[in-house]
């Protein structure tokens, strides 16, 4: 199996992420049918990094229903960012995609992920919404020596 490489980071976890969601899809008998919300799957990290890029999967049936459009958006104290928009009669798929992670207000934001619809009056319709943790990452530095006691007068090699 093969490593996704983020930034410097090695994430396995996103590659069974997409497994679960394959399997729960794959299940269509066992998902709740509505005619009134489309009929989709949403995974993203509940903790996210900012400066990095980061990754959010969707499937969707291809049936919209009544609605035109199908918006991920991701909505923090700055605004609201787009992420993704599947139109109507589109081939039901896994889409995935990366994002900028937004600079957070303060150390740490929360910040709300949404799946809304657009009906033909072009009204939005919220069908889930998911809470994240957007935080700045912190730099540090780790020494290490060659030994882990030292005596006085014994200098260090690193």
């Amino acid at each position: 199996m093969g490593l996704l490489k983020t930034g410097n980071v090695y994430t396995l976890g996103l590659y069974a992420m997409i497994w679960v969601l394959c399997l729960l899809v794959s299940l269509k008998g066992m998902l709740v049918q509505s005619n009134e919300k489309p009929n989709f799957g949403l995974f993203c990290p509940p903790d996210l990094y900012y400066p990095s890029e980061e990754m959010f999967c969707i499937h969707t049936s291809g049936d919209l229903g009544k609605f035109s459009r199908l918006l991920v958006n991701l909505e923090t104290s700055g605004g609201t960012i787009t992420l993704y928009t599947s139109f109507r009669n589109m081939p039901a798929a896994l889409h995935c995609q990366y994002f900028q992670v937004p600079e957070p207000s303060e150390h740490t934001e929360k910040v709300q992920i949404k799946v809304q619809g657009i009906d033909a009056a072009g009204d939005k319709v919220q069908f889930a919404s998911k809470s994240l943790t957007v935080r700045k990452k912190s730099v540090g530095t780790f020494i290490q020596s060659d030994k882990s006691i030292y005596k006085p007068g014994q200098t260090s090699e690193l």
